[in-house]
């Protein structure tokens, strides 16, 4: 398993109300031939950075009938979006989290988002 380094933790509770998004903060060289798995990996490890028991989450395919579970962006393949859904909980949704990963700058944010 790869290592990186978490540059920034943004402390944020999801279920306190924040009206910022929890997010972690990589190195771009993090993102740099982005495969699935990795993609995986990363947002398994914000979610988990935003304090959600991360081990019960599954990743979901972001369109039916489809085996792909990271959503590249056409344009920039090594941003994009997985879906996770907590299998501990039934919350009635098909997903209960989207975790993006896009670039800003020199670095990668990956960013936890839950449904409205």
């Amino acid at each position: 398993m790869k290592q990186f380094h978490i540059v920034t933790i943004v402390a944020a509770a999801l279920v306190a109300g924040c009206s910022c998004d929890p997010h972690i903060t990589v190195p771009i060289s993090e993102i740099d031939g982005l495969t699935e798995p990795r993609a995986l990996e990363l947002t398994r490890s914000a979610l988990r950075a935003a304090g959600l028991d991360a081990d019960s989450f599954t990743p979901i395919p972001y369109w039916p009938d489809s085996p792909s579970l990271f959503a590249s962006n056409r344009m920039d393949p090594e941003t994009g979006y997985v879906l996770w859904k907590d299998a501990a909980h039934d919350s009635g949704l098909v997903w209960d989290y989207s975790v993006s990963i896009r670039r800003h700058d020199d670095k990668a944010v990956i960013t936890v988002r839950r449904p409205k």
